[in-house]
Order: C-alpha cells, then sequence, then structure tokens
C-alpha cells in the first residue's frame, strides 16, 4: 500500500530515476563511439590499451548533470514543501550498502555494526533523553576495557569492542549514572597512558633517547584527557539523581576513537617503494635545502610531501626510517584531530561513527594526503561558517590557501569547495553577508598572492600542465564495468544523488528546502568536478576518487548542515550507523581492521642495528636485503665516479636514491614518469642546460608502473640523453658517462658476468630448478644473451670451474650443476670466461637493453585515431616510400591497398628513395584493417640498416586497434643509432584470423622539437 501513496512517488522518484539512467550508462558505455583523446606523443595506461580517457571522463559531468536536473525537478514540485515521513527511505539505501558488504563478505565490519546499533538502541531505551551522552561515556569505559584485554590477550580489538559494547549497556544502566561517569574517567586515564605510549621516546629506535618536541605533544595530549575525565567525576558528587548527564569531552572520545581506529604505528622499516616513498624523501630533502618549491623543485603532493621529515627532524631521527615513522605520526595526529572536529560537530554518536569509519580504509591509510584534505574541508567549512562574514572570509581563505599548498590539487578542490559552502551560507544570513565574505575572500586572496606570487604562479602552473595531460595520458575503464568492486565509480559518479538523500533524511522542517539542498548538493557536485580535474584528472583509481567523494558526503555534508540545526544532527542510531555503513562500506577488502591485525599503539621497541654502516641516510629498522643491495652498489659506482657536491641524473624513476645517496636532484621534476607533459620535458631539460651532471642512472632496477620507457613516454629527455652520455654496465645494472667525462669510466673495475635476477617456477635468481633443472643449469643476464657458446670455460665466484654444454638465448646447461639459493636475497652467483675474451657490448646494446620495447600494444593505434589532436606535434618527412616486394599476399580484385593472404608469413617491404639517415624521420604511418571487422590484425614492423638483413630482435610489434597507425621506430635504440635504414618490412602476424587486409598510406614523418633538444647529436 505504502508503494502506491504519492509520498513514495516524491520520496524516491530521484533515486529510482538516477540509478537506472547511471546503470545504463554504465552497461551500454562500451557502445559509445571513440572520440580521440591524445593531444601529445606521450604514453601511459589509457593510451597503452586504447581506451578511450574522454569518453569516460565526460560520463561523470554528464551523470552529475542528470542528477542535478532530476533532484531540482522533485525539489520544485508542487507538492514537495509538504511533510513526508521520507525516512525510510534512507534505510532502502542502507539496505543496499549492506547487500553489497555482505557480498563482499565482510564479516567483521556487519559484527561492528551490528554491536553499534544494539548498543545504542538500548542506550536510547534506557537513558531516554540522556542516550547520546550516555553511550559517549559508555565508549570510553569500552575502549579502555577493550586495550587492556588486547593487550593482555591479544585477541582482535574490534571483536572486543563489539563483544563488550552491549554487555556493557547493560551493566551500566544495572549500576547507574555515577558508576558509569568514574568508570569513563579511570578510562580516559588509561587512554592518556596509552597514547602517550606512542610517543617516540618510549619506542623510536634512535642511537641516543632524550625528550624530544613530538614527545611534548603526546605528553600534552595525555595530560589534557586525564583533566577531561576526572573533571566529569564533578558530576558524582551532584545530589539530584535527575539531573541530565553532561556530554564527555570530545578531546577524549576522538583519542579512543583514534586509539581504536589505527593500526599499530610500528614503521620501523624501509620502504622498498623508491618512487611514492621517495617523492616523500626528496620533499624533505628540498625543504632542507632551501630549494625553491614550485619554482625550482615542483612536488606532486605539495608540501604535504614534506612533513613526515619535519615530524622526524622533531623527532630527532631524519634517516630515511625516521621519516617512514615520521609518517606514522603524522597520520595519529591528523586522524585524531579530524575525529575531534567531528565529535565537536555533530556531536556524540554521528561523530564517534564517522570518527571510527574513517580510518578504515587502507587508501587513507597509505595516502597521507587523504586525511589533510578532509581536515583541510572541515577548517575551511568551520571558518567560513563564523557568523561574522568578514572574518570568515579572511580566515576561510587563509586556510584554504593553505591546503592548496599543503595538498596541491586535492586542496585545490577542497578549499573551492568549502569557500562555495560558506558563501551560500553566509548568503542565506542576507546579501550584506554575502557581500562582506565575498570583500573578505577577494582582499585576502590578493595579499596572499602578493605576498608569494613566484610559488602561486608555480603551483598554478604544475596544476595547470599536469591535470590537462593526466586527462589525455591516465588511462580507467572503471566507470562502464559492473563488476562487484566497481561500485566505487557509481559512488564516486553518483555524489549529488547520495548529498540528496544525507540530506533528505535530516530534519530539515525548521528550514527553507531549495537553499538546503542548494547548500547540501552544489558544493558536493563541484567537489566531484573539480577533483576530477585537479587531482590529476584521473578516475582510473577509482577507489581514491570514491573514497575522496565519501569525505564530501559525509565529513562536509553533516558538518555543513550542523551549521543549520541543533548541535548533534544525527538524532537516531539509525542514521549514525548509515552515515558509518556509506564510508566504511568503500574500504578495501585488504584493510588491516577488516583482515583482523592488531589496533594498537606500538610497544616499545630496542633499537636495531643500523642498515647500511656505508649509508647512514637508510636509518635503523626493518628492510629488504635485496632492496638495501641494490642502493649500496649503485652508491658504490657513484661515489668512485663522481667528485664532492657532484651529483647524478636520474632516469629510474627511483627517487629515493638521490634522498639515500645524499645529492641532490638536478631537476625540478625528479622522475622521467611525472615528466611526461612536454612542458615538464622542456623544464627538465632547461634545468640540465649544456652541462648535465657528469653521471646518468640507466637501468638499475627502473620502476615503470606501466611498463613503458622513458622514450616512449619523455622522448626529447631520451634524445637529450642519447645525444650526451655514454652508457656502461656494472653489477648487471646500465649507468652512462657524460661524453666528456667518459675516462672516468676506467675508475671502475672489469665487470665479472652475472646470474640472472629470474625467480618464478622454473629459476630462482638465476639458478635453474625443478623440471627445468633437467635441461638448463643457470640463466645468465640478458647482454649476455647469444654471447656463450659450448665449450666455454667458466670461473664462478663460488671457486668452481664449470663448462658450457649447450646456450640458448640466457639460457645455459653446464656439466656441473649450480646449488639453488636458499632465498630470493641470496647474493647471485657471477663468472668469468677463462678461455676467450668477448668484443664489449656496443653502445646500441646497451642502450636497447633499457629502452627497446618490442610490444608497443595498442600504442600506434591510439595515436592515429587522435592524429587530428596532434597535428602540431608531427611534421611530414621528405624521405618518401616505396613498396619494392611482398609475400604470401597478393592484391585482391586490382584494388590499391586490398590485399588477400596467400601464405602464413605475409609481408610488404618498402624502400626509401635513398638510404635515410633515422635523424630524418622516426614515425611510420600507415592504414592497416582486417576486412573481417570482428578480427584485429597484429602487425610487426622490422626496419634494416645496409649492411645487415632483417632480425626478428630489430622489431615492434602492436595490435591495430583503429585502421591509422603511427607507430614510433624512434622509441627504439635500434632505430635511433643505426646508420641509415635501407628497407622497412611490415607484416601481419595473425593471418589465420586477418585472411584479407587493407594496408595503405605508408609515409614517414618526424617529431615537432621540443625546446632546444633539435640539436641533439647522437653520434
Amino acid at each position: 500500500m505504502r508503494l502506491a501513496t504519492p509520498h513514495w512517488t516524491q520520496g524516491t522518484f530521484v533515486t529510482v530515476a538516477a540509478i537506472t539512467v547511471l546503470a545504463l550508462i554504465c552497461l551500454f558505455v562500451r557502445s559509445f563511439p571513440h572520440i580521440g583523446y591524445v593531444n601529445q606523443l606521450t604514453v601511459s595506461g589509457g593510451i597503452l590499451r586504447d581506451t578511450d580517457k574522454l569518453r569516460d571522463v565526460a560520463l561523470v559531468p554528464l551523470a552529475i548533470l542528470l542528477q542535478l536536473i532530476l533532484i531540482a525537478g522533485y525539489v520544485l514540485l508542487p507538492q514537495a514543501g509538504q511533510k513526508e515521513g521520507g525516512r525510510w527511505w534512507v534505510w532502502v539505501l542502507a539496505g543496499i550498502y549492506v547487500a553489497i558488504l555482505v557480498w563482499f563478505d565482510r564479516g567483521h565490519f556487519l559484527a561492528a555494526i551490528a554491536s553499534l546499533a544494539t548498543t545504542f538502541w538500548l542506550q536510547r531505551f534506557f537513558w531516554k533523553a540522556d542516550w547520546q551522552q550516555a553511550s559517549g561515556y559508555l565508549f570510553l569505559v569500552v575502549s579502555a576495557v577493550t586495550l587492556l584485554v588486547h593487550h593482555l590477550v591479544g585477541l582482535n580489538p574490534l571483536w572486543i569492542f563489539a563483544c563488550l559494547a552491549p554487555l556493557l549497556a547493560l551493566v551500566s544502566h544495572r549500576f547507574g549514572r555515577r558508576t558509569l561517569v568514574v568508570a569513563a574517567a579511570l578510562g580516559t586515564a588509561m587512554l592518556a597512558v596509552a597514547a602517550l605510549s606512542c610517543a617516540p621516546l618510549f619506542w623510536w629506535p634512535r642511537v641516543s633517547v632524550g625528550v624530544t618536541p613530538i614527545d611534548g605533544v603526546f605528553a600534552a595530549a595525555a595530560l589534557v584527557v586525564v583533566g577531561q575525565g576526572f573533571m566529569s567525576l564533578r558530576i558524582v558528587f551532584k545530589a539530584e539523581e535527575t539531573d541530565a548527564l553532561a556530554a564527555p569531552g570530545a578531546f577524549s572520545l576522538a583519542l579512543a576513537a583514534a586509539l581504536l581506529s589505527l593500526p599499530a604505528a610500528n614503521f620501523a622499516s624501509l620502504s622498498a617503494d623508491d618512487y611514492h616513498f621517495g617523492e616523500r624523501l626528496l620533499a624533505y630533502q628540498a625543504l632542507s635545502a632551501g630549494q625553491g618549491w614550485f619554482t625550482t623543485f615542483l612536488s606532486p603532493h605539495g608540501f604535504s610531501d614534506a612533513v613526515s621529515g619535519i615530524l622526524a627532524r622533531l623527532a630527532g631521527d631524519d634517516s630515511a626510517v625516521g621519516i617512514q615513522i615520521g609518517s606514522g605520526i603524522g597520520l595519529q595526529i591528523v586522524f585524531f584531530l579530524v575525529s575531534w572536529r567531528l565529535i565537536a560537530r555533530l556531536g556524540v554518536i554521528g561523530g564517534l561513527c564517522l570518527a571510527l569509519a574513517l580510518p578504515y580504509s587502507q587508501d587513507i591509510l597509505l595516502i597521507q594526503s587523504i586525511p589533510l584534505v578532509a581536515l583541510n574541508l572541515i577548517l575551511v567549512l568551520e571558518a567560513a561558517s563564523l557568523r561574522r562574514p568578514v572574518l570568515a572570509g579572511v580566515l576561510g581563505t587563509l586556510l584554504g590557501v593553505a591546503g592548496i599548498f599543503f595538498n596541491a590539487g586535492t586542496g585545490v578542490a577542497a578549499s573551492l569547495t568549502g569557500g562555495m559552502a560558506g558563501f551560500v551560507l553566509q548568503a542565506m544570513r542576507g546579501r550584506r553577508a554575502a557581500l562582506h565574505f565575498l570583500g573578505a575572500t577577494a582582499a585576502t586572496s590578493a595579499v596572499v598572492l602578493a605576498l608569494v606570487w613566484p610559488q602561486a604562479k608555480g603551483q598554478f602552473d604544475f596544476l595547470r600542465i599536469s591535470a590537462r595531460a593526466n586527462l589525455a595520458i591516465y588511462g580507467n575503464g572503471d566507470i562502464p564495468r559492473l563488476k562487484p568492486i566497481y561500485f566505487l565509480s557509481f559512488l564516486f559518479a553518483g555524489a549529488p544523488l547520495l548529498a540528496f538523500v544525507l540530506a533528505r533524511s535530516s530534519d530539515a522542517s525548521r528550514m527553507r528546502r531549495l537553499p538546503l539542498w542548494a547548500g547540501a548538493l552544489v558544493p558536493v557536485a563541484s567537489f566531484t568536478l573539480l577533483f576530477n580535474i585537479y587531482a590529476m584528472g584521473r578516475i582510473d583509481d577509482t577507489a581514491l576518487r570514491a573514497l575522496m567523494t565519501s569525505c564530501v558526503l559525509l565529513v562536509f555534508l553533516p558538518v555543513w548542515l550542523s551549521g543549520f540545526q541543533k548541535s548533534g544532527l544525527l538524532d537516531a542510531p539509525a542514521d549514525a550507523v548509515v552515515c558509518a555503513m556509506l564510508l566504511v562500506a568503500i574500504a578495501p577488502v585488504g584493510s588491516p581492521l577488516l583482515q583482523g591485525r592488531a589496533l594498537m599503539p606500538p610497544s616499545p621497541m630496542p633499537q636495531p642495528a643500523a642498515i647500511s654502516a656505508s649509508l647512514p641516510r637508510l636509518g635503523a629498522g626493518r628492510h629488504d636485503p635485496a632492496h638495501v643491495q641494490r642502493v649500496e652498489t649503485v652508491a658504490g659506482i657513484v661515489d668512485a665516479l663522481l667528485e664532492p657536491g657532484e651529483t647524478f641524473l636520474n632516469l629510474t624513476n627511483r627517487n629515493a636514491l638521490h634522498f639515500y645517496l645524499n645529492r641532490a636532484s638536478p631537476v625540478p621534476i625528479s622522475s622521467t614518469y611525472n615528466a611526461a607533459p612536454e612542458e615538464f620535458q622542456k623544464a627538465f631539460i632547461a634545468a640540465l642546460g649544456d652541462s648535465p651532471p657528469p653521471l646518468a642512472l640507466v637501468g638499475v632496477g627502473n620502476m615503470e608502473h606501466d611498463g613503458i620507457s622513458l622514450p616512449l613516454r619523455s622522448h626529447a629527455i631520451y634524445d637529450y640523453v642519447l645525444g650526451r652520455y655514454v652508457p656502461f654496465q656494472r653489477e648487471g645494472y646500465v649507468f652512462a658517462m657524460r661524453r666528456d667525462l667518459a675516462a672516468r669510466i676506467e675508475r671502475l673495475p672489469e665487470e665479472p658476468h652475472l646470474l640472472h635476477r629470474a625467480s618464478d617456477a622454473n629459476w630462482r635468481n638465476g639458478v635453474a630448478i625443478g623440471a627445468n633443472a633437467k635441461r638448463w643449469s643457470f640463466a645468465v643476464e640478458p647482454g649476455m644473451a647469444d654471447r656463450l657458446r659450448a665449450g666455454d670455460r667458466l670461473l664462478f665466484s663460488d671457486g668452481v670451474e664449470r663448462h658450457v654444454m649447450e646456450a640458448k638465448g640466457i639460457n645455459v646447461a653446464s656439466n656441473l650443476p649450480i646449488p639453488p639459493p636458499r632465498n630470493d636475497d641470496a647474493a647471485r652467483l657471477s663468472f668469468t670466461i677463462v678461455n676467450r675474451t668477448l668484443d664489449p657490448l656496443s653502445e646500441t646494446d646497451l642502450w636497447a637493453r633499457v629502452f627497446h620495447k618490442r610490444n608497443l600494444h595498442r600504442i600506434p593505434s591510439a595515436w592515429g585515431r587522435s592524429s587530428s589532436r596532434l597535428a602540431d606535434a608531427l611534421q611530414p618527412s621528405s624521405a618518401g616510400l616505396e613498396l619494392v616486394r611482398m609475400a604470401d599476399a597478393g592484391s585482391l580484385d586490382g584494388r590499391k591497398g586490398l590485399y588477400e593472404i596467400t601464405g602464413v608469413d605475409p609481408r610488404w617491404i618498402y624502400r626509401p628513395q635513398a638510404p635515410l639517415d633515422p635523424e630524418q624521420a622516426g614515425l611510420l604511418a600507415f592504414s592497416v584493417a582486417c576486412l573481417d571487422p570482428e578480427a584485429l590484425p597484429k602487425v610487426q614492423v622490422f626496419w634494416r640498416p645496409s649492411d645487415q638483413g632483417f632480425s626478428e630482435h630489430v622489431s615492434l610489434v602492436f595490435e591495430a586497434s583503429f585502421p591509422f597507425n603511427i607507430v614510433p621506430l624512434d622509441s627504439s635504440p635500434l632505430w635511433s643509432q643505426a646508420r641509415d635504414i635501407a628497407e622497412i618490412r611490415i607484416d601481419i602476424a595473425n593471418p589465420d584470423q586477418c585472411g584479407a587486409v587493407v594496408l595503405d598510406d605508408v609515409r614517414l614523418l618526424r617529431r615537432s622539437p621540443i625546446g632546444d633538444v633539435a640539436d641533439t647529436a647522437r653520434r
């Protein structure tokens, strides 16, 4: 009966319509035409797979606009002013998320929600009007007992909490409020001790233990908590039993939430992720050296990258491990502050639910900028909602600017959203308040810009370039996939709908409906759109997008709405539980909490030995021996070749190496992975000038997240390096010395040959295992492939001489086996050849070992599809191509460019009018497609100089997902370093699937030069 009422129609029309339309968009989006998206000759995930980034990005504003139209229609309905009992449809939404959680089998989370719901119901039944205050005191008691039991027994604290909360709710009612308040006061003392145990004084693994400023912060917090707890005892001495319970201190409740929610902060370990961890290390190193932020040093995440280093210095240990620990301390402090302000703004129940839910997500724990953004949102909103509009404009602007400099792109989205919300609130108070707010905001912004204009301009330029480039180069594809984990995409795209649901579920009877919903929806929708661009225009990492959207929905929205209502927006336990469920629902399955790991302050730890005696900047703590061995190897070579004060050019994306070796980064963007946009490449090359660092790290276990090497991603930098450096190999790694300083290479001893690092089902550190050991003995480094032959005598570093019985590529069989290492961290064996001397590897061989990527996937098609956008990046070549012969293929119906496959190896050979200098052209363009529309041709392109034949080694292969293709031949050193090009060959590698093919318009192109790179001489 209820479903047929007008109330149901008005109350759920938006929800049903929006969900249906969004689901249809997601379901049928793959049939939408591909619109092309590449505007620079660079590569990342989306281009690698030829996914239509712009089409999918356009879905977000489309979905948001659709929702806003539907919601506006609902708000403007003639009967919209009637009172509706619409809370029940919040339960419908809650049911959807419960179903999703059950689908994910998240037993820990469901247990926690069931426990909280039961506890809140009991408290409301027993304590009537004081149920929220009583729940706050109960939370302190349960938290303290949970920490104590976990410390004594070692059980999962979440399960302890879930079991104790309902039980102690019954006990607290039985023994009365005095007993509850006394227990809570004792509990706060216990929590204060636990907080103090987090101080570095008791557990930081330093050589000299002394009181530091960070210890003082923890001690002061502990004293405040104890004071709050025992001040609450004044209630015990009141004579009237009917007196209402006063609310417990938000500070103590926030501390309890932080201690229960944060994972063990024992971060005394050296991260092996030299790329992401290195960004933090280099940010702190640049700050310490006084390097100009956003002028000569560009940090992708703003000043937040340096925060952990500052905290580490305050605690007396700014080594790499110390900075890792500083990250943990920073997370503890920021989460505590976020929890404190949530509880202060939302009251006991709503604040506790959100404070407990926030840290559940592993993404929040790993990406330190996210809690900073959440805190930035809260602080800007609190400032912008002050009743004095001028003060609100000044403070809101200053906090917003601080958030932008701290958090870069995400700070922009948070600050503009908060400022927009503040303007709406001031406008609801009157036109004069709105004008005063805008005037104060404009004046403060002008003053700040005048004071920090160089930094502000640098930050703006960085955001503009990175946002525009990342919209093009980062891949995605999550929104169209209707799989369980990808409901996160819907959470991102459906932000206004969810904001509407939460706003509608609150008691808005005392407010004007349209301003309330405008104030709730406009900032949320704006944040989603801004975040899509400034948080670097990416929706491929959907969990992060959904997480930030949830921070807006469940941090921003309640804080914003609480400005209109009494303290304690969430009046019913059900609403609080729903909010917690919405946020916890996006926690990854791998969350520390959901896996049942211990959530406790760190225990005191003994002083560990230093990780490396030769590299004190690594610090002391746990580490990966193989990782440290790589760093020590590189350090030995760098120190042997460089003088004090000199530095190196790092092309490996291992940013941390500059910090570990205590040598400054010579470029504003330390990673070539981040320097893909053309303007960043210009800045990179301009910083190096005509006198680049003497040494370059070329191939040292390079971190390439999508497998894309330097020539494809940052081709101008690749050209610059090839023209100025001479490559050489040591310890299995490839380095390069500036050409005018090549004599320094003689400082290093000749390199013995190493076994391959390969470890899988067939190898362990290059030694054959299992069935593979029946034929082969070991594998050599790729540089040795095809250089050994039967009869060679090899003297190994274990003192045994072995003879080569068979060699094929990197696989070698010897007369005596090699015992496999016990683990993958064991040092690899090396050997020397004692019966002959090998010719040294050529420059081309060494460059190709690092940079030649044979499989281009769908890159040529992605570029060809976007050829109209690439007009400024492409230039015609003066070299023409002529088809001179073909094999296993013949013309079909006598039509030009249409061929029938007649054999197993169809190929077309083209010849330049004269031997071609590779510098004249580096891009091969042609149209290719199978006549069968269901088949995609797999194309292989060969080339050969005039003194060699075609070789499988000298080729590139790709899948043509679009007829017109642009093949970057110059991404291979085998093309760039060739004397000349005599012929080019195009093969169809899957003739069984492509019986007839169109191959036409074959021509050469060249890249437009970037900056001053055109004069690079490569020989």
